[in-house]
């Protein structure tokens, strides 16, 4: 059932779609009459201007079909007469020359102007009666339309990555280059920025979109439409601090992600780094839950969560039926690891502890938050004095930071002072207060 639309915002909207008409931006204007016409479908005004905006893009099977309708649900003569006239336009073009005929009668018996129909009469005289080949439907598919024009036309050409349809989900982003460990794949600039995400706020910061980017943004998922329009859509697709951010919101989600986002403040915006090494060809996925809330939990909370904040049920490679049991084991033993260090005393418990959360990590194909554990690592050895493996961790530490979040990244750089003061009291407050002590024995295995 399509969701009605508040009145306000259906005013709104089709203000945002003249906007485009009259600026011959008719795949805009296409794609917003269709969303307002999805969300209001008993209102034959909208199918009046679809109909001329199908026109306009050559459409004419489809605008013979918007016409139509709108007959049927139009009481005004004068729009009746529109939409005879605008049908009389797309048979011609479709060679029904007959029912082109019709129409224009009909558009002259409901107040058209005799001059319009005059011209529209000439061209109808001159149109061919037959031809060896009749296009009956319209050859792009609308959805494709709307996709290729509105989605993808902002890629650059250097871009490592495109935006394409995924089997299931929507769009997805997939690897056009084999991508490393810690690259860049994008840095974006939210389209929707909002500092503070009151309800006024939001609304007023799809009201100041461009019409081309407010439809893009409506071909966002809505998971939360009972809120309103624009607050659904916002909920289900921003990002904390940053906004929404149209590419971005295009990744999709795996609890076992080979990338992740996170935002970038000193250049306000949204990136995303590979986590693992990933091929060409190969979709990209970023984890829509956070650090313990996805190491940590098991499925059914995972898929809990998922499902009442976006609307879908996860089935990624943690997830499906012949992988879940074991991996929960693994993630909820970490998430026992990690509520247990607190209350550790000795030392290389605590360090054989870290050891164990990041080796289920990895074996569990999870590949960020290593750090999580490894700073603790680090201010354990530096408490014993064990400067060697302080730096050991300290560095697992940075390295992971710099490739999930970027060398530039605060998280990062707060590593990096770390590394390189290790022994200050204001990186390591207790540095030094416990009895010295070696933990050298007491590192990741090598392939990891």
């Amino acid at each position: 059932m399509p969701n009605r639309l508040d009145p306000a915002i259906g005013i709104f909207l089709k203000a945002k779609a003249d906007e485009a008409f009259n600026k011959n931006d008719f795949v805009v204007a296409l794609s917003l009459y269709t969303f307002i016409i999805n969300n209001d479908p008993g209102n034959g005004i909208h199918h009046l201007n679809r109909s001329l905006t199908n026109l306009r893009l050559q459409r004419w099977s489809d605008a013979t079909k918007d016409a139509t309708k709108a007959l049927e649900l139009c009481e005004e003569k004068v729009h009746k007469a529109k939409a005879h006239f605008r049908r009389c336009q797309a048979r011609r073009e479709l060679y029904d020359i007959s029912g082109a005929n019709e129409d224009l009668e009909a558009f002259l018996l409901n107040g058209g102007a005799p001059k319009t129909a005059s011209v529209e009469a000439q061209k109808l005289k001159a149109a061919p009666r037959s031809v060896n080949e009749i296009v009956l439907e319209d050859v792009t598919d609308v959805a494709d339309l709307f996709s290729n024009t509105l989605d993808l036309a902002d890629n650059t050409p250097d871009a490592v990555y495109e935006i394409r349809p995924s089997s299931g989900k929507g769009l997805g982003a997939f690897a056009v280059k084999r991508l490393q460990r810690g690259d860049l794949i994008l840095a974006e600039n939210p389209i929707v920025p909002v500092d503070d995400p009151t309800p006024y706020n939001i609304v007023k910061g799809f009201k100041q979109l461009s019409p081309k980017n407010l439809a893009r943004c409506l071909l966002l998922h809505n998971a939360h439409p009972e809120i309103g329009l624009f607050e659904g859509i916002y909920n289900t697709n921003a990002f904390s601090q940053a906004g929404v951010v149209l590419d971005v919101a295009r990744f999709n989600h795996s609890c076992s992600p080979n990338a992740r986002y996170s935002y970038h403040e000193p250049s306000k915006q949204e990136r995303i780094f590979a986590l693992t090494d990933i091929a060409e060809g190969e979709q990209i996925y970023v984890s829509y839950l956070q650090s313990r809330n996805v190491y940590a939990s098991p499925r059914s909370k995972r898929r809990q969560t998922l499902s009442s904040r976006y609307d879908f049920c996860c089935q990624c490679t943690a997830c499906d039926d012949a992988n879940f049991e074991e991996s929960d084991r693994r993630r909820q033993e970490i998430g026992m690891i990690w509520e247990s260090l607190p209350m550790m005393i000795d030392g290389r418990k605590i360090l054989m502890s870290v050891v164990r959360a990041i080796t289920l990590m990895r074996e569990d194909g999870y590949f960020g938050d290593g750090d999580d554990f490894a700073v603790d690592a680090a201010a354990i050895c530096a408490g014993y004095s064990d400067w060697a493996s302080c730096e050991y961790w300290a560095k697992f530490a940075y390295e992971n930071r710099a490739a999930e979040f970027g060398a530039d990244h605060p998280h990062a750089e707060r590593s990096r002072q770390i590394l390189d003061k290790p022994r200050s009291r204001e990186n390591h407050p207790q540095a030094g207060l416990f009895p010295g002590r070696t933990f050298r024995d007491i590192r990741l295995p090598r392939r990891m």
